[in-house]
């Protein structure tokens, strides 16, 4: 259950592990995955691609990853693809050194960044909603639940209103078309 309230959607969540340096064995956790998607999940409503909030690039596993998946699954997979940007903290002091920064941090700043990094580096065209969520929020600031709830209500919504996608590769859509 969504975020582990019995009264809430039920979603299935595949994490994928942290990429790094070991390109070699990304690769073969890059194919793995995506036969497990192909052969076992069938279809996908949102592809969350989590971020941590101090990064301003993405590695070359990331990119090689991503890149992998928008071949594979075409352009359209961008359409259910979000960014979340995670360890965003809304505490003064969090915020205090954004503002800060020699080149300030708001949520719309990043995003940006995000996406002309996607659009430059991978060529995506359009721009990919984003969530800000601290999954480690302190529970007695009452901004930082406020912003815990709404980016996640708005990430289900997200999931919960996006048009099925359908993990299909050429061969799929070849026998298809036939």
């Amino acid at each position: 259950h969504w975020l582990g309230n019995a009264t809430n959607h039920r979603v299935t969540v595949i994490d994928t592990p942290g990429f790094g340096d070991n390109l070699e064995e990304e690769e073969k956790t890059i194919d793995g995955l995506t036969m497990f998607l192909k052969n076992e999940i069938k279809y996908v409503n949102t592809f969350v691609i989590a971020l941590k909030g101090d990064t301003n690039r993405l590695t070359l596993s990331m990119r090689t990853m991503l890149d992998v998946f928008a071949k594979m699954f075409g352009d359209a997979f961008w359409n259910n693809a979000v960014i979340e940007v995670t360890f965003w903290k809304y505490d003064e002091g969090n915020i205090r050194i954004r503002e800060h920064d020699p080149e300030p941090k708001t949520e719309l700043s990043k995003k940006k960044e995000i996406n002309a990094i996607l659009k430059s580096r991978l060529g995506v065209r359009n721009t990919l909603p984003t969530f800000f969520i601290d999954s480690h929020y302190d529970q007695e600031n009452s901004k930082e639940v406020d912003k815990f709830k709404q980016y996640t209500d708005d990430l289900l919504t997200f999931a919960t209103t996006a048009q099925r996608f359908d993990l299909k590769d050429i061969n799929d859509v070849t026998v298809e078309m036939r």
